[in-house]
């Protein structure tokens, strides 16, 4: 356990973050001496009160200073201790809000560092790896899972405080009663480690359930909301409205579980502590100790199982967090060294810049879906010159957006290469995409404004607004926009819920228009308009295209009568059908 524990504190923090998390561990060091200082004076304190000798005897008190201060007159013993005590206690308090502070700001840092580290992964990986996942798990990793995991630093620091501070309590107890403090230890520690051993793996089984019951419950929003009208109309919502009811019951349930697991500690420690602390009483009274006698030890016991309690409670708890928290850090492990050489596959630190003054060859490509036998395309050629307006047309699942998808660079081919002026495209994806417009079928529009969306993810004070009002024009819809009462700053809702299906496909074109780009790619991007509409817009962009290259995949090809070439795909081959 405790080389997995290290192997895992090792992999979550880099070796700052160690040095930090040390400084942690020192600072809860000093809190545990400045806690048993303060703990220690309570007897001394109840004694001076009541005037009791015997406590003196012990060789905490044979030093010369503490001496010196007993021969002082009462009063003064009095308003010198006071004042020490309060010093002592503030000085603690302090330090642990100090300490408080400092882990809190640890634990979220390292909560914002795996959150951006997983979502900048995710966001990066090729294209053709997001195939294999589903959103929901993206959200969960993200949201949740990284919160899980960097909280498993979080309990090791908790264990290591409680550790500290539950043996300076038994040092201390063993000055006043060597009995008592072996009893506590053996009792609660028997029962606490007992406890664990009991329900680790009840824990991480649970916990496990609950990570897939988690994505399940992202999943079901976003498909019943995205299915919203579907539901509706098929008199599908109770479907959904159960399933989601179903597995949020069995998630709560298990967080309900883990949660009473986590505290039934608590009690069972407090049942044995107050047992063996009242016990160790009657056992002195019956050797014939006079009650004042007891008093000032009573009073420290009483403050230790106070401080006791909860130190252990925490224990017991942040080892089963520890266990639960596991999971989540297993994942974040999986998810980055599994996904981290993707990221760095697709986007290179190559700083060859791409051109295309002469044209697009695709060379002798094959090309098939991870974990598919089936060659879409194989020993495919295709040169596009600069300048060209190409149309491909094709049936629907012919391999038109799978073209589409090679020639962006989304999808590498298995074999061949995809070539801009004789450069291979993934030297440079990202040199290549600054080149390239790009409208696919479904537009996604972000709820925000039209500005935001069309400039999207360009800072407000880069923002172009003649280049705006020149992207609205030439895909049709300025007059539209123009005419809303809050103009470019209309809110288009989420997913552009606002707008219809047409103006949502127009407002994509101005986005993909916006920046300018050498090759503009339409991949079904006209689906949405009518015959009319869509010969009119394919003019226009022909007509300000200037020497712009454009592929156009519709399955229309009556749309495609003004392109240079147009060529069909069937059955994995390319067929001129207009040269």
């Amino acid at each position: 356990m405790i080389k997995k524990i290290l192997s895992n504190i090792n992999f979550l923090l880099n070796s700052k973050e160690k040095f930090k998390f040390n400084l942690i561990i020192l600072a809860n060091l000093i809190t545990t001496i400045l806690e048993m200082i303060s703990l220690g004076l309570i007897p001394v304190f109840i004694g001076m009160i009541l005037k009791v000798d015997q406590f003196r005897n012990n060789k905490v008190f044979e030093a010369e200073v503490i001496e010196n201060f007993f021969k002082r007159d009462y009063n003064e013993q009095f308003i010198y201790l006071s004042i020490f005590i309060i010093f002592i206690f503030s000085i603690k308090n302090i330090f642990s809000l100090y300490t408080i502070y400092i882990e809190g700001k640890f634990i979220r840092n390292l909560k914002i560092k795996y959150a951006n580290k997983l979502y900048n992964l995710y966001i990066k990986l090729p294209i053709i790896k997001h195939y294999g996942y589903n959103s929901a798990t993206f959200q969960k990793n993200i949201i949740q899972e990284t919160k899980l995991g960097s909280e498993y630093i979080g309990n090791i620091s908790i264990i290591i405080k409680e550790l500290l501070l539950f043996t300076g309590i038994f040092i201390l107890l063993i000055t006043i009663n060597y009995y008592v403090a072996f009893s506590i230890l053996f009792l609660v520690g028997s029962m606490s480690i007992t406890y664990y051993l009991i329900v680790r793996k009840k824990v991480k089984k649970d916990t496990e359930k609950s990570v897939n019951l988690r994505e399940f419950q992202i999943k079901s929003v976003n498909q019943a909301f995205s299915s919203i009208r579907e539901t509706r109309i098929l008199n599908t919502t109770k479907y959904f409205i159960d399933e989601f009811t179903n597995k949020t019951f069995n998630f709560e349930n298990i967080l309900f579980l883990i949660t009473l697991i986590v505290k039934i500690p608590r009690y069972l420690i407090e049942i044995l502590v107050i047992s063996v602390i009242l016990i160790f009483s009657i056992l002195l009274l019956q050797k014939g100790y006079q009650i004042e006698n007891l008093i000032p030890i009573l009073g420290l016991l009483v403050m230790v199982s106070i401080r006791l309690i909860p130190s252990f409670n925490n224990l017991t708890s942040s080892f089963t967090r520890l266990k639960q928290n596991e999971v989540s850090v297993n994942i974040l492990i999986d998810e980055l060294n599994h996904n981290e050489n993707n990221k760095k596959n697709f986007y290179s630190n190559n700083t060859i810049q791409l051109s295309l003054d002469s044209s697009i060859k695709i060379e002798n490509i094959s090309f098939s879906f991870p974990e598919s036998k089936q060659e879409i395309f194989k020993d495919f050629s295709l040169e596009i010159k600069k300048g060209d307006k190409i149309g491909i047309v094709g049936p629907s699942g012919s391999g038109k957006t799978t073209l589409i998808n090679i020639i962006l660079g989304f999808f590498p081919p298995n074999k061949g290469k995809v070539l801009a002026d004789n450069m291979d495209i993934h030297l440079n994806l990202k040199s290549w995409h600054s080149r390239i417009g790009y409208i696919p079928q479904e537009i996604y529009l972000l709820d925000d404004t039209v500005l935001k969306n069309i400039a999207l993810g360009i800072k407000e004070d880069a923002e172009d607004l003649n280049k705006l009002k020149i992207a609205l024009k030439s895909a049709e819809i300025y007059d539209f926009i123009n005419n809303l009462p809050d103009g470019i700053n209309t809110m288009v809702g989420d997913r552009g819920i606002r707008f219809s299906g047409g103006q949502r496909q127009r407002v994509g074109i101005a986005r993909a228009l916006y920046r300018d780009p050498n090759v503009l790619i339409f991949d079904e991007a006209t689906s949405s308009l009518d015959e009319g509409t869509e010969k009119k817009f394919i003019e226009n962009i022909f007509n300000l295209s200037g020497n712009r290259t454009i592929i156009i995949s519709t399955h229309k090809l009556n749309s495609l009568d003004k392109c240079d070439k147009v060529y069909s795909i069937k059955n994995n081959k390319l067929e001129i059908l207009k040269k």
